[in-house]
């Protein structure tokens, strides 16, 4: 079954200090899959966006950015979107060692929070417990970013510092916490002895 309805996008502006408003109206089909008229709300806006001067961005950081956004809106914290970038960094975290912080991740409420630290990482040396919500790396907001996204911004060369703000259970404010990357070798099998009974 077919349903026709209008869809209003409207983007905001801001220009020489004022705000303009563009609406785009398009009609739209709706049925199972992409509609014709789905995929022409995205070219409209595709167009609107490169005519307007300030917003000179190549294609595909458009693209990859749409395609984040849609994975996101679905609210499923184990679905992720990984470019080429993403996905060079995911293999690299899948491999024995690398330079970074030493922290496993997952995304929680939109933002990523601190599943743990490997010991005697740097993470754990610097104070990042698990349970922390990162909300920046080095100025840059989290919200929303995919997890190996987060990744590639937290490793680095071995010396180098990463900062971070940090929101914890307990604290009113977020606060900052710098960690000096090292080289981290990965633990592939973590175990301690447990005492009897």
């Amino acid at each position: 079954m077919r349903r026709t309805r209008r869809i209003s996008v409207r983007l905001a502006v801001k220009v020489a200090g004022a705000v303009i408003v563009l609406c785009l109206g398009v009609v739209a089909t709706t049925q199972a899959g992409w509609a014709q008229g789905d995929v022409d709300v995205l070219e409209e806006l595709s167009l609107v966006l490169r005519a307007l001067a300030i917003y000179r961005q190549p294609t595909a950081r458009l693209v990859d950015a749409a395609a984040r956004a849609m994975v996101f809106a679905l609210g499923d914290p184990y679905a992720g979107y990984m470019n080429e970038g993403d996905l060079a960094s995911f293999k690299q975290g899948l491999e024995e060692e690398y330079e970074g912080m030493g922290v496993t991740l997952e995304v929680r409420g939109g933002s990523p929070v601190v599943v743990s630290t490997f010991p005697d990482s740097p993470a754990e040396q610097a104070g990042v417990l698990a349970g922390d919500r990162l909300l920046e790396v080095d100025g840059k907001p989290l919200k929303g970013m995919a997890p190996e996204a987060v990744a590639g911004l937290l490793r680095g060369p071995a010396g180098t510092p990463v900062r971070l703000l940090v929101m914890r259970e307990g604290w009113e404010d977020p606060r900052e916490i710098v960690v000096v990357r090292e080289k981290i070798v990965i633990p592939s099998v973590e175990s301690r002895m447990l005492g009897d009974g």
